[in-house]
């Protein structure tokens, strides 16, 4: 996919992607209106070393005591000297204390961190917590000192009295080994309490506490990934959805699909539908439809014989536009001064009464295959004449459907047809045969293996790709010349560049700029001089350089209940 693919795919699901930005930035909000915030603040408590040695051990020179910040902290000890020395603390909710060790000086240098609701309780728990520490190993150092000085005297009070025995008896082995020991004792609690009354202090505050900084992001950065985050997810719905649409997108797909020459693509015009104007090739302004009605129409006439020329119109689905194409088509053909004839070759559900009133009413094609079925011969010239209906539009005739028939299908299997069309073929430059959709019906298949060849509408943005495949294998393998694809509904747009030459040369400059997106002149004149530059054309050029080219959108509410060709349905 090539990125102005990618871009188009994008521009055609912006309605999804918005919906899927909105609902991530309005969750983003709610999440965010519902998230407490939380502060964090720490200070860094200080220890000697003797200290982060005991809280290893558990003991300080021999003496058991609880300097371990993890005990502390776990067994509630810190927690109640806090709310003693701070009892409003109790009521902060929710809290969270963590003390950690540094990872280079390990016990002896400690991090109080404390997180609250608010920055300044998140400094009053991280302040508290960290001196609540010092208090508890200042007291165990200082219990620890008491004892050992009483250990230390004790030591002394029994060395001087076993030192009276020894004086009294210097050969007594037993005295002098316990004097020993008493004096060992006695120097080692000795050293134990000059090295920690010399030893300066043995926790501090380093780093107090400072108000409470916010966790996490905050709004604007939440909303900001919410959105990039939205973005992210709407591009990706858009790209999956598209691969899995299984509907038709532009010219250049319906070539690849059926490998056939999309000889026109008509243009969405939102102003037929507001309208009702089911023939728009008519109108006096400039319009997009109108002009890809006319090329597809010139891209038809190269392809087609340049006298007498017969196909047939249908479509891969009803809706799909064919009776719309058909009218629009032939009136175009008529307007550049060719002698036309529109037949009405859908029996099931005919709608050409829709574009030309009581001239597509009456008998018709109906009556004249009926008629030769039970003579056992082909129509007569008069015949075919007299079901002949004139229109408004000069060089334009209707055959009517007629009465639809019990069995179409089986009526026009009949031999008579291939009459019918040699006889309008006669009576007319141009016989155009707007036939039922072909995915499920012969009809036109019946109709066009007579005629020089068959034209396939689908409907851009709204046909299934594998209908449309499927419609034109059909067709192929009854052997019939398939002439090309028409889009309908299609949604390219010319340059602005070409918009002086489909206006008038006395177009005031301030007119000009109102019909940049329309395309096209009505005027009889401008139809003939398209229609002569075509047939000055080489045959053998090709359709592509025929092609319809039309921009915008199309769309016209079908009054009746036939194939509401020219109406989108969304």
């Amino acid at each position: 996919m090539t990125l102005n693919e990618m871009l188009t795919v994008l521009w055609r699901r912006k309605w999804l992607m918005a919906a899927i930005v909105v609902v991530t930035m309005v969750v983003a909000v709610l999440l965010v209106q519902r998230q407490v915030p939380t502060y964090e603040s720490g200070a860094v408590v200080r220890t000697s070393a003797t200290v982060a040695e005991a809280a290893g051990v558990s003991q300080l020179a021999g003496v058991p005591v609880e300097v371990s910040p993890f005990v502390l902290l776990s067994d509630g000890k810190l927690s109640q000297i806090v709310a003693e020395a701070e009892p409003q603390l109790a009521e902060v909710s929710p809290q969270e204390v963590e003390i950690v060790p540094d990872e280079l000086y390990g016990m002896e240098r400690l991090y109080v961190d404390a997180t609250a609701t608010s920055a300044e309780d998140a400094q009053a728990l991280a302040q508290a917590y960290a001196a609540a520490l010092v208090s508890q190993i200042d007291a165990e150092v200082a219990r620890a000192i008491v004892e050992l000085t009483e250990q230390r005297d004790s030591a002394l009070a029994e060395a001087q009295d076993l030192q009276a025995e020894a004086l009294e008896d210097p050969e007594d082995s037993i005295v002098a080994s316990r004097l020993a020991d008493a004096l060992g004792r006695y120097g080692g609690a000795r050293e134990s309490v000059r090295a920690l009354e010399s030893g300066g202090s043995s926790a501090s505050v380093q780093v107090m506490a400072t108000p409470g900084e916010l966790t996490g992001a905050d709004t604007t950065t939440i909303l900001a990934i919410a959105l990039l985050s939205g973005l992210v997810a709407a591009i990706g719905a858009a790209l999956l959805r598209d691969q899995f649409d299984p509907r038709l997108r532009g010219e250049a797909e319906a070539e690849r699909l059926t490998t056939l020459p999309v000889v026109g693509d008509l243009a969405f015009d939102r102003g037929v539908r507001r309208t009702h104007d089911t023939l728009p090739v008519t109108r006096t302004q400039a319009t997009a439809l109108a002009e890809s009605l006319r090329s597809a129409r010139s891209a038809l006439q190269v392809l087609l014989p340049s006298e007498h020329a017969a196909f047939v119109m249908t479509s891969v689905e009803p809706g799909d536009g064919k009776s719309f194409a058909s009218a629009n088509i032939a009136l175009a053909w008529a307007r550049a001064g060719r002698n036309v004839i529109l037949v009405g070759g859908d029996l099931r559900r005919p709608s050409l009464e829709t574009y030309f009133g009581a001239a597509a009413m009456g008998p018709g094609l109906a009556e004249i295959m009926q008629e030769g079925l039970e003579a056992g011969k082909g129509p007569t010239r008069s015949s075919v004449e007299a079901r002949l209906k004139s229109t408004d539009f000069r060089g334009l005739r209707v055959l009517p459907s007629g009465t639809p028939p019990a069995d179409p299908a089986d009526l026009l299997a009949n031999s008579s047809v291939a009459d019918v069309v040699a006889v309008l073929r006669s009576l007319a430059d141009v016989v155009i045969f707007d036939s039922p959709p072909s995915l499920r019906l012969v009809d036109a298949s019946l109709i066009a293996k007579h005629t020089d060849g068959i034209a396939v509408i689908a409907w851009d943005g709204r046909t299934h790709r594998d209908h449309l495949v499927e419609t034109v294998e059909g067709l192929s393998l009854n052997g019939l010349q398939i002439l090309g694809v028409i889009l309908n509904g299609a949604k390219r747009r010319h340059p602005r560049s070409y918009t002086p030459y489909y206006v008038k040369s006395s177009t005031p400059p301030s007119r000009l700029r109102g019909v940049t997106r329309r395309l096209g002149r009505s005027d009889d004149d401008t139809d003939r001089a398209l229609d002569a530059l075509v047939k000055d054309a080489p045959h053998d050029a090709g359709p592509r350089r025929a092609r319809s080219h039309g921009g915008g959108t199309q769309g016209s509410p079908e009054p009746t209940s036939g194939d509401h060709e020219h109406s989108p349905r969304r």
